[in-house]
């Protein structure tokens, strides 16, 4: 009996998916497997930079960089952990206010914002880093920030030379 050509058609079809059958098999097997790996690639990768971020900031040079950073911008979260507490106490959220105040125009121009490290030297608890800090519509300055070990964390001593270069609260 002979076939038509529709037949013969179907029939090759059918003989071609019944050989593919074996590879997309496999296929399917090795897709969960590759998913997975790339997935701990990326969290590995993620993990270690932010190991790398820690640990720059557990030193002065990072902590000056990020207590800059939030005291030019008015992050006070920031600012209050990366600082030594004011001798006197006061009213924090007055604080708050007035740093926030002081970083409005950097938040609102932050393309003319600069800080560059220069120097930092340790000696024990004690650090100083030296910083070039350009502020919107400012020529750049250099200021020598202060910083102290506490508790293993780098804390900055703000004082009057560094507040009249990078605003404080």
């Amino acid at each position: 009996m002979t076939s038509t050509r529709e037949e013969r058609i179907e029939q090759r079809y059918a003989e071609l998916e019944r050989k593919n059958e074996g590879r997309k098999a496999a296929t399917i097997r090795r897709g969960p497997v590759s998913l997975i790996a790339v997935c701990l690639g990326l969290a590995l990768l993620v993990g270690v930079t932010a190991a790398v971020d820690l640990r720059r900031l557990e030193s002065p040079a990072g902590t000056s960089l990020s207590w800059a950073g939030a005291a030019v911008f008015g992050d006070c979260t920031t600012y209050r952990r990366l600082s030594v507490p004011p001798a006197g106490g006061g009213d924090d959220d007055a604080r708050c206010r007035e740093l926030r105040r002081l970083g409005a125009e950097a938040r609102e121009r932050p393309n003319e914002v600069e800080i560059e490290l220069l120097t930092a030297e340790q000696s024990g608890d004690r650090a100083t880093a030296r910083l070039r800090v350009r502020l919107p519509g400012g020529q750049p300055q250099e200021v020598a920030v202060r910083l102290l070990r506490v508790d293993g964390d780098w804390l900055v001593e703000p004082d009057g030379t560094v507040c009249a270069v990078i605003p404080c609260a």
